[in-house]
């Protein structure tokens, strides 16, 4: 199941009502050859939303998520779900830049658990990047409630570490989040500069 970006890139709006479950910009279990763009205004998904893939598969360009209103159940990854286990469960990959924005100076998202500029065990910016990797990830975060943490890089556990290659920046410009790191979750390899601008909102109790 392979999409091909010379006919079109994806596009996802929700624009009002309820998603119980998780919610993918890319594929399950394929490849997207091209960009992502998922615009959230006034939606709730009951899960968690992802912008890349779902078990495995590549998306090659890049991911650009706007919650602009509405509320997210879990957590918000930039990347796909699940990592590397074998030759015949790759995971997921991510190949593009990931941008990421969060409400809007008149509008406060919520996040309930956390959010990631990368994947859940997914890793970022080619499968066989070099430090010198061009790729970024960016998130931007206006006005949101996010109960959680906010992270960088992504979400690992004690069997996968996740790769994120290339600069990551974040800039907070309002809002209340729990906590806030540059890099990964539990385990992960960050490669790149991690910046973090704090100009307004609020971070912890």
């Amino acid at each position: 199941n392979t999409i091909d970006s010379k006919e079109s890139n994806l596009s996802l709006n929700l624009k009002s009502g309820t998603i119980n479950g998780d919610v993918y910009g890319s594929s399950e279990k394929g490849d997207v050859l091209g960009s992502s763009t998922i615009n959230i205004d006034n939606a709730k998904i009951g899960g968690s939303l992802f912008g890349g893939n779902d078990k495995s598969g590549t998306t090659t360009g890049d991911v650009t998520i706007n919650f602009n209103s509405g509320e997210i159940t879990k957590s918000l990854y930039g990347g796909g779900n699940l990592g590397y286990e074998s030759k015949n469960n790759p995971g997921t990959y991510l190949n593009g830049n990931i941008n990421i924005n969060v409400g809007l100076k008149d509008t406060s998202p919520t996040i309930k658990e956390s959010l990631y500029g990368a994947g859940k065990y997914g890793s970022v910016h080619k499968k066989n990047a070099t430090e010198e990797n061009d790729n970024q990830t960016k998130i931007v975060i206006n006005n949101a409630l996010i109960s959680g943490g906010v992270y960088g890089g992504s979400h690992g556990n004690e069997e996968i570490n996740p790769n994120v290659y290339g600069n990551v920046t974040i800039d907070v410009n309002g809002g209340n989040i729990g906590t806030l790191y540059g890099g990964c979750r539990n385990n992960g390899t960050m490669y790149g500069v991690i910046t973090a601008n704090l100009n307004s909102g609020i971070i912890g109790d």
